[in-house]
């Protein structure tokens, strides 16, 4: 049996340079370094390339690198991940990158890499490698789970400083946010929910809800059943008075009570439709509106011949008044006539020219009047037949109107009864649609219980037990506290409490040390080493679980400077060179160390140390890289990408950053 361990990790500078660092399978790898030569860097950059939501990676590294990666190996199978790295200010990038081989080909440089999926693409892809399920964590209150991803495996991988010394939390992120998701999926990595009873969940809970659903359906047709019968009485009620029905009689009326409104739903109108009356009506109402037409269009005409007289008339007497003051002939006609003027006494033997045109307006006049005397009769014979044909119109539409009226009046009864059919039309519609919810209501009361599905839920039940899940878990706990209670035996301890028990408690991820009745939290021990020695043994038991178990937990561990409690960092920056004839503490966890991973066999520990053995020989082989002022983890000449965008002409420049979700800021 083999587990996924870390074959390389990489780092990518801007200019498309690469370091490389190789580990060995099932082996303990040991990077000796300086403080600032940066050893913790490996941690962050594993933690950030494996998708955490911000990048921490140690600022001149994180500038200097443009792609970090890891290369996970188990047997022949091989996959590289690589992740792009911010540019400042912002926290984090989605490009990811990812390939799968056996073995796999390690891109080459910066410019190989491209975006292949986002982070949480990668991570699946992943998973699916660890056959990883899709499980909700357990969190053993009223709190709703979330999924459990890769994420949620990675505390028991990476053993940071700060961890190291930690005399409270057990493992990294047990003091953040991620807390409750490491307590909520580690039941999930024990192996008290695998894979089949993480589907038999998601299954009974389908179940369930589809139960509860068809309880709920079948309640509401009881409650609809229950009331049926006042609802309906009351529409049997409405179809009595309006004369749809006779009430039922007798002892058993209600009884009765479901034939007498099948009647009623069964209702229709009779033939009483007066259809010769309506036609009728639509004559005499077509014929009004023709009357009233031609008596508006007579009228219209009888005005236009009145204003044609008027106007005849007038003309006649604007003539006549013409030819009055043009009538000058008058002087000399007979017994007027006369040689001379009767004013100048002048003589007129010769008729002048305007005298002339006179006599030829008044003929002209004359004519005009004649014509005007002609057309009158036929105007006036014209205006009469109007008016008579008014007159008759009138009185049509006068017998036309008694004739409406009277068929109004006899259509009215027609109209009421109208009215009521189509009450009862409406009530019939009401009664049918209140028999078929009844009978759908019957329907579902009788319906046959889903024994099928009350059989699956009991099987169900049976694999997601909580009972037996608990004690599954309570056995689990038993197995780690006692593998950490036997790794303890040889780590540097306390000797006032060397007797002690470990208790593994995975319900709040912690462990207590227990003395007869008493139970000591790794707090009240005291001590450093004690601390350290308790983590450590309870990393190494629940590594032993996981081997054991094939659970879905890479086997590797990498631990930062567990030397932390004898040389500080602070006070000792530089390496610690270190004899084994001193026979330190620190060379006792080295030692369980190679212990380990002899007796697990697919344990694979990286220990990063400012602490050195030269004289140990299994120590020096393991040590990969030695980092002090020289060599770094990365080299001096990479340039920052502002280094590198100020030497590169403008287009560089103005090439966006992505910002925390892969978009151009």
């Amino acid at each position: 049996m083999s587990r996924w361990q870390i074959k390389n990790l990489l780092f990518y500078s801007h200019d498309n340079q690469k370091v490389e660092l190789p580990f060995d399978l099932s082996s303990v790898n040991i990077i000796v370094g300086e403080s600032n030569s940066g050893k913790s860097a490996l941690i962050d950059s594993l933690d950030y390339c494996m998708g955490a939501r911000e990048c921490h990676i140690p600022g001149i590294i994180a500038e200097k690198c443009s792609w970090v990666g890891v290369v996970w190996a188990k047997k022949k199978t091989e996959i590289v991940i690589c992740r792009a790295l911010p540019i400042p200010p912002h926290k984090s990038k989605e490009d990811t990158y990812y390939a799968i081989g056996t073995p796999v080909t390690i891109p080459a440089s910066a410019a190989d890499l491209h975006r292949v999926a986002n982070t949480d693409g990668t991570l699946r892809r992943f998973e699916q490698l660890l056959q990883m399920a899709e499980v909700i964590g357990e969190t053993f209150t009223e709190r709703e789970g979330k999924r459990i991803s890769f994420r949620n495996a990675l505390p028991y991988i990476l053993v940071s400083d700060d961890v190291i010394i930690d005399k409270i939390s057990l493992l990294r992120g047990m003091n953040d946010e991620h807390r409750l998701s490491i307590i909520d999926s580690i039941p999930y990595f024990l192996g008290a929910v695998d894979e089949n009873t993480a589907a038999a969940e998601i299954r009974l809970k389908k179940l369930r809800m589809q139960r509860e659903r068809e309880e709920r359906r079948r309640e509401a047709a009881k409650a609809e059943a229950s009331q049926a019968l006042a609802r309906g009485a009351v529409l049997l009620q409405e179809a009595v008075s309006l004369g749809m029905i006779n009430a039922p009689a007798g002892a058993d009326a209600a009884n009765k009570t479901l034939q007498a409104l099948q009647l009623a739903a069964a209702w229709a109108p009779g033939l009483e439709v007066d259809a010769v009356g309506q036609n009728t009506l639509a004559d005499l109402y077509a014929q009004e509106r023709g009357l009233l037409n031609s008596i508006s269009r007579a009228r219209s005409q009888l005005a236009a011949a009145r204003d044609m007289l008027e106007s005849a008339t007038g003309f006649t007497q604007t003539v006549q008044r013409q030819r009055r003051k043009l009538d000058v002939q008058s002087f000399f006609r007979s017994g007027n006539e006369r040689e001379t003027c009767p004013i100048c006494d002048s003589s007129i033997a010769d008729r002048t020219i305007p005298m002339t045109s006179i006599l030829g307006a008044l003929d002209r006049l004359d004519g005009d009047l004649n014509e005007v005397e002609q057309d009158r009769p036929q105007i006036d014979s014209y205006i009469a037949r109007l008016e008579a044909e008014i007159e008759a119109n009138t009185v049509a539409l006068s017998v036309v109107r008694e004739q409406i009226s009277a068929i109004v009046k006899e259509s009215e009864a027609y109209s009421q009864r109208l009215e009521l059919d189509q009450r009862r039309m409406r009530v019939s519609g009401r009664i049918s649609y209140f028999l078929e919810s009844m009978v759908e209501a019957q329907e579902a009361v009788a319906a046959a219980p889903r024994t099928d599905i009350d059989a699956e839920i009991r099987e169900l039940e049976g694999i997601v037990d909580p009972e037996a899940k608990a004690e599954r878990l309570n056995a689990l706990q038993l197995q780690v506290s006692g593998f950490a209670t036997q790794v303890l035996k040889d780590l540097p301890f306390d000797e006032n409490y060397r007797d002690l028990q470990i208790m593994f408690d995975a319900r709040k991820v912690r462990i207590q040390f227990v003395r007869g009745s008493k139970v000591y939290d790794l707090r009240d021990i005291g001590g450093d080493e004690s601390y350290l020695s308790g983590r450590i043994s309870a990393l190494f038991g629940l590594h032993r679980l996981f081997a054991e178990g094939n659970r879905p937990v890479p086997g590797v561990i990498i631990f930062d400077q567990i030397s932390r409690p004898f040389y500080s960092p602070e006070t000792n920056p530089g390496q610690v060179r270190l004899e084994s004839s001193d026979r330190t503490d620190l060379k006792q966890y080295v030692d369980v160390l190679f212990q380990e991973v002899e007796n697990q066999k697919t344990l694979q520990i990286i220990l990063l140390e400012h602490a050195y053995f030269p004289d140990d020989e299994r120590y020096t082989k393991a040590v990969k890289k030695q980092w002090g002022d020289e060599e770094k983890l990365i080299p001096f000449d990479w340039p920052t990408h502002h280094e590198l965008a100020e030497a590169s002409p403008p287009k560089a420049q103005l090439d966006p950053s992505p910002d925390s979700d892969g978009k151009p800021s």
